[in-house]
């Protein structure tokens, strides 16, 4: 996660809980690279993104 939000930074985020804690899934479409994760991740990707609360 860390290497793919450092190498493309526009990558679209969605948070779901169909994806396990432990998984993700990332794709490609024609508007760009796509993640899924588990909402637990959320904290963690927005300290990567530097994010603060409240943020979008």
């Amino acid at each position: 996660m860390r290497r793919l939000l450092r190498e493309e930074p526009s990558t679209r985020i969605h948070f779901t809980d169909a994806i396990t804690a432990g998984s993700y899934y990332n794709g490609t479409r024609p508007e760009g690279s796509v993640l899924f994760l588990h909402p637990s991740h959320r904290p963690l990707v927005d300290e990567l993104l530097g994010r603060r609360d409240g943020d979008p």
